[in-house]
């Protein structure tokens, strides 16, 4: 009797407590209720971001600090009084007060003039002092008064994923500006200027901006923003030409009127291990020769096809690179130590360092067409040289050897870098002289042997390594 009495009065509690809670929300909700006719909207206010408004403020500033030092490029026809403008205008930095501006040499290189439009829509005529294609530097001087210089960086000291900034210009009185990341920092080498020597970045630099610059978060040149022609570009990238070598070049430019790098007047190739093994080399340091111009300097100092380069101003040359670069900032005229290998034995030399020239593009070859063809053996093909053939290419008459007409892929000859269209001229040392004779020679190869095989490719010479396969090998590779 006292569990039932007890449990009935729990429940009226409940139901009591339940009635107030109800009329206490009744109650809220009235209060809360819109007037007849109005209507509630709910707004979501995010809360201000300091650190974007501070970025961004930044990039502003930066921006509005640099564009004073871009001005406005056009070239000028020396053909003609009018002046009449030979490409699409460009960008410039300032670089001084007295009135030098960087700028890339694809926008002046068919110019002696150009109009240069300042940030205060002043316009002077620049002359164009000179420019250096390799790098991409071109300089340009006006004479005016009141410039002042933008604030120049280091490039050494730009970082990997470090924000920077491209300014240049639309047109007079309009900029562009474009922000990203360092992606690639490049090496620190002002002789070659490679693409690997650039600062690469995802900041868009386009036709407008080309010339102009890439600036860090605190507004100092870090680099020239340019144009790179590649094989396969990548989109979303762009290069600029570090300021440190802009700069180099620049003074160079200024005080003899080019950039003069040195050069030896030879054509090289690396090492590899089978072309070390092929040539009875202890390793793969050393950068060999295969071609000497004549009378250019390196022929002129003793230097033969076949030889190592293993040191340069008593440097290692580990490397083509390496010796490209120790050639290059050798000043033109200066004799310096060569250490070669020379069958073996190591002997130094004593050269005379000559001026690099600009290279010109070589043709594409063709396999020549010939009655006479030799088998697949080795997964080669090869035809004789025709009198059409070498005119066609420019070769001289007395060109000797054999023109690849077809290299299986997968085969020895594929996997020894042969072509299409190389001139095969010599086999282990011994010149190849006709279809007839480069068959025998390759029927005297030996099981294992590493062929030494001289070749002609376009306008460069260089040397393939054909691994002959072991006698278990040699039954499918048999001559029909």
């Amino acid at each position: 009797m006292f569990e039932s009495k007890n449990a009935g009065g729990w429940a009226l509690a409940l139901v009591a407590l339940g009635l107030f809670i109800g009329l206490v929300m009744r109650d809220l909700i009235r209060k809360e209720k819109p007037e007849e006719g109005s209507q509630t909207i709910a707004t979501m206010v995010p809360p201000r971001d300091r650190n974007v408004d501070d970025l961004t403020e930044l990039f502003e500033r930066v921006a509005t600090q640099c564009e004073p030092f871009v001005v406005t490029l056009q070239p000028l026809s020396t053909n003609d009084s009018s002046f009449p403008p030979l490409h699409t205008q460009g960008s410039g930095v300032l670089m001084s007060p007295d009135g030098y501006i960087l700028t890339t040499a694809g926008l002046v290189r068919e110019a002696r003039q150009v109009t240069a439009t300042l940030n205060n829509k002043k316009t002077f005529i620049g002359e164009v002092l000179g420019y250096d294609a390799l790098t991409g530097v071109a300089v340009i001087k006006i004479s005016a008064s009141g410039l002042k210089g933008i604030r120049q960086g280091n490039s050494e000291d730009v970082r990997l994923g470090q924000w920077v900034v491209t300014v240049g210009n639309v047109a007079v009185e309009r900029h562009t500006v474009t922000a990203g990341i360092i992606s690639v920092k490049g090496r620190a080498n002002t002789w070659l200027a490679e693409p690997e020597d650039l600062l690469q970045t995802d900041a868009v630099i386009n036709s407008h901006n080309i010339g102009g610059a890439l600036v860090d978060l605190q507004g100092r040149l870090v680099g020239i923003n340019t144009q790179v022609n590649l094989p396969e570009p990548v989109a979303g990238i762009s290069y600029a030409i570090p300021i440190n070598m802009a700069r180099e070049v620049m003074r160079h430019i200024i005080a003899e009127g080019k950039f003069a790098r040195g050069a030896l007047e030879i054509q090289t190739q690396d090492l590899s291990a089978t072309l070390a093994r092929g040539l009875r080399l202890q390793d793969t340091n050393g950068v060999l020769v295969t071609e000497t111009k004549v009378e250019g300097a390196a022929a002129r100092a003793g230097l033969q096809r076949g030889d190592v380069i293993i040191k340069f101003r008593e440097q290692q040359t580990a490397n083509m690179l390496a010796l490209r670069e120790l050639v290059a900032s050798t000043k033109p005229g200066t004799t310096v130590p060569i250490s070669i290998l020379r069958a073996g034995a190591e002997m130094t030399l004593q050269v005379t360092v000559a001026e690099s020239q600009s290279a010109m593009a070589a043709p594409e070859l063709e396999p020549a067409a010939s009655p006479i063809r030799s088998s697949h053996k080795y997964g080669l093909a090869v035809n004789a040289l025709t009198p059409a053939f070498l005119h066609k290419r420019l070769l001289p008459s007395n060109t000797r050897g054999v023109v690849v007409a077809d290299v299986l892929a997968g085969s020895e000859a594929d996997l020894a870098g042969m072509r299409i269209g190389d001139i095969v001229q010599e086999w282990e040392g011994k010149s190849v002289v006709s279809v007839k004779d480069f068959r025998a020679k390759m029927s005297a190869a030996q099981p294992g042997q590493a062929v030494v095989i001289f070749v002609r490719r376009e306008q460069q010479n260089l040397y393939c390594v054909m691994e002959i396969p072991a006698l278990n090998d040699a039954a499918k590779n048999a001559m029909p």
